[in-house]
Formats: structure tokens, sequence, C-alpha cells
């Protein structure tokens, strides 16, 4: 019993791990391309050339991410529903 206990808690801690480590966000002079990881065996890709983006907010909510100066960043697009989403990157 004790095995399979360890071997999910094992499985849940990698599948948390791969899904931070194989995310990424690609911004070039031409286009942003967000790579994200859902699970272990389900990647989305998505891209937004500059000229589409209509507003960009800043976020930083709360205590510790105003003293560590991370927060989320918001890219809209022409549409109602936010394109891009960065969550916790330092310095928004």
């Amino acid at each position: 019993m004790l095995a399979i206990v360890w071997f999910l808690v094992w499985l849940f801690v990698m599948q948390e791990f791969v899904d931070y480590y194989l995310d990424m966000w690609i911004v070039t002079d031409e286009r942003i391309i967000d790579i994200s990881q859902h699970g272990l065996f389900k990647r989305t890709s998505a891209e937004l050339h500059l000229e589409n983006i209509v507003d960009v907010t800043a976020q930083v909510i709360g205590v510790l991410p105003t003293m560590l100066n991370y927060g989320d960043v918001l890219i809209q697009t022409p549409g109602e529903v936010v394109r891009f989403h960065f969550k916790q990157i330092p310095r928004p």
C-alpha cells in the first residue's frame, strides 16, 4: 500500500515538474509564441503577431509579489478574451 502511495506522489510531482519545465514563452521582434504543456502528453502552442496587440496590462497583487517585484502580464488582442496571460514573471 505504501508503495502505491509513493508512486502516486512521485507521479504527481513529476507531472507538475514537466508542466513547469516545458512551458515557455518566446518573444521576438515580430511575434510572441506561447508553448504550454498540459499533463504529460498534451502540448499546445499559440502565436501572436505584435501588430495585433491592443492592450498590455501588468498586475502585481499582494504583499509578497510587491516586495519581490513579480506579477502577471495580460496581453489583449482585438477579441474579448485575454489571448496571453504570463503568470508570475519578474518585473512586470
